[in-house]
């Protein structure tokens, strides 16, 4: 069932454009955002910080309420990657640092103690078996 908020970064004015054009129309944008994504946002758009403040409270209330059931949570790059820093208590500026390769699996558990990672960027699934 989608979750309306589990949409992926808006990157506001830069969609569809890519780095060397962003440069190029708003380089002052560009070197910010590229230095800290946590505070800076994309121009017109959401930091990383406004990115985990949207979806970590969704992603808390999912784990939350299926307590002891495995659940499915299929999300975009950086909301991945900044649920996943502050998992791993990386500074959010550094979320972007973070692999996560297209259709990867983040094995996240929960629990009254705590929400832990124990598997981060697997691909597994998407090799082919030996026969």
């Amino acid at each position: 069932m989608p979750v309306e908020d589990v949409v992926e970064c808006c990157v506001g004015m830069w969609e569809g454009l890519d780095w060397e054009t962003i440069q190029e129309r708003n380089p002052e944008e560009a070197r910010l955002f590229l230095e800290n994504p946590a505070d800076n946002p994309y121009f017109g758009g959401e930091s990383y910080g406004d990115t985990l403040r949207r979806v970590r409270p969704i992603f808390d209330e999912l784990l939350e309420k299926h307590r002891g059931e495995s659940i499915d949570i299929v999300a975009h790059n950086v909301v991945n990657r900044v649920y996943l820093a502050s998992l791993l208590g990386l500074e959010l500026r550094r979320a972007k640092e973070l692999r996560q390769q297209n259709a990867c699996l983040n094995l996240i558990t929960h629990d009254e103690r705590a929400t832990s990672l124990v598997t981060m960027n697997s691909v597994f699934h998407l090799s082919e078996l030996p026969l």
